[in-house]
């Protein structure tokens, strides 16, 4: 039996959503996401993906991972943690991206759009311009037969810089879990802007009442 052909995605037909964490359709995503949720600390912009005029997914960038060796070497940040920590202002971590529509290319058509859309949306809330993203990848095969490994990345041009140690026993906070894909190393994928440096002046906005 013929299998039947899959549609190539319409870039026009495609569109973000700024939300808000609480938002239901957001949680009931977030919940199918395939690694826990263990809530997002620091800045956050959380997107809902619309195809066709329907919700198809979630995708959100927050504040960057402090630690990442191989990151680090990559995008060349300051072993000084005063400056570090500045520097890390202006990298926005892809902290979830959950599509449900079988459409080629659409992936990487969400991401590229996601790219520009919250690099303009960090700068405008949280007064920093946005100079690279990193995202984090359990790379395994999935049910339908195909592997996870960061496909959709590597068609955005996000370079493969290297894999996490994974968190042992313990997540970063020190907490003991039994989650095997936290315990499994992660494939890095890191993007840097062109024309744009990583800040050197700046103060979290997140925390601040005001």
């Amino acid at each position: 039996e013929d299998k039947p052909a899959i549609e190539t995605a319409d870039k026009d037909k495609v569109r973000l959503e700024l939300i808000k964490s609480s938002n239901p359709l957001y949680i009931e995503y977030r919940k199918k996401h395939y690694i826990p949720n263990r809530g997002t600390v620091g800045q956050q912009l959380q997107y809902l993906i619309f195809y066709k005029g329907d919700v198809v997914g979630v995708i959100g960038g927050a504040s960057a991972v402090y630690k990442s060796e191989d990151r680090d070497s990559f995008f060349g940040l300051s072993e000084e943690k005063q400056l570090k920590t500045r520097q890390l202002n202006s990298l926005i971590n892809n902290n979830i991206f959950k599509l449900d529509y079988p459409a080629r290319n659409l992936a990487t058509i969400v991401l590229g759009m996601w790219r520009k859309q919250i690099a303009k949306d960090w700068e405008t809330l949280y007064g920093v311009e946005v100079a690279a993203f990193e995202t984090f990848v359990v790379e395994e095969r999935l049910w339908n037969g195909k592997t996870r490994n960061g496909a959709c990345y590597r068609a955005d041009n996000w370079k493969l810089v290297g894999l996490t140690k994974g968190y042992g026993k313990t997540n970063t906070r020190g907490r003991t879990h039994n989650n095997k894909l936290l315990k499994s190393q992660k494939l890095i994928y890191c993007l840097r802007l062109k024309g744009k440096e990583f800040c050197t002046q700046y103060t979290t906005a997140w925390n601040d009442p005001k």
